[in-house]
C-alpha cells in the first residue's frame, strides 16, 4: 500500500485530526521498596494524536495506519442520516513525535498544539506534580481555543512551575 506524503498528512491533520492531552493517574508508593511509604497519587502527561474521517475517507485511514501504525476505531452511526467514521489514534509516543516532528511545518491550525506537544515529549518525562498536569491541560485547552496563542508561553510558565 502506498504511504501518504507528509504534507498531505499535515493538511488532513490540520483538518480532522486533533491533538489531545491527558493525564494518566496511577497509585504508587514513594521510595524503592513496597512497603517504603503509604500510597500517592503520581501523574503522567499523555499526549495522543487522532484523525477521524467519515465513511468515504476509511481507505486514507488505512493507509495512515499502515504507514505509520496506531489503532483504527470503527464508530457506527446511530443517526440514519449520518455516515459511520473511523477514528485513527497513535499514542506511542514514539510514534506521536515522529509524526508531529514532520507535519508540524506544514500545518496552520493545528501547528502550536503540535509544538506544545513536542515541547512535552521532549521535556516531560515520567511523573509531574499534579499543578503541572492540571496547567497542561489548561494550556492544551487554551490552544484549541485560540489556535494562533504561541505555544512558548506555555513552555516558559511550566517550566517555572518545575
Amino acid at each position: 500500500m502506498k504511504r501518504l506524503p507528509w504534507k498531505y498528512t499535515a493538511g488532513l491533520f490540520d483538518g480532522e485530526g486533533c491533538v489531545k492531552y491527558g493525564i494518566r493517574r496511577k497509585s504508587a508508593r514513594p521510595g524503592q521498596g513496597k512497603t517504603a511509604g503509604a500510597l500517592r497519587d503520581v501523574y503522567y502527561p499523555q499526549v495522543v494524536l487522532e484523525l477521524t474521517l467519515s465513511e468515504p475517507g476509511f481507505p486514507v485511514i488505512d493507509m495512515l495506519h499502515n504507514s505509520y501504525g496506531g489503532r483504527v476505531y470503527h464508530r457506527e452511526s446511530k443517526n440514519p442520516n449520518w455516515k459511520d467514521t473511523r477514528l485513527w489514534r497513535v499514542a506511542d509516543k514514539g510514534k506521536c513525535r515522529l509524526i508531529a516532528n514532520n507535519i508540524v511545518k506544514h500545518t496552520y491550525i493545528k501547528r502550536e498544539q503540535l509544538r506544545l506537544a513536542l515541547w512535552v515529549w521532549d521535556n516531560l518525562k515520567g511523573i509531574q506534580p499534579h499543578s503541572v498536569a492540571l496547567a497542561l491541560r489548561d494550556e492544551f485547552s487554551a490552544l484549541k481555543g485560540d489556535p494562533h496563542r504561541l505555544s512558548e508561553k506555555a513552555q516558559v510558565r511550566l517550566l517555572e512551575m518545575l
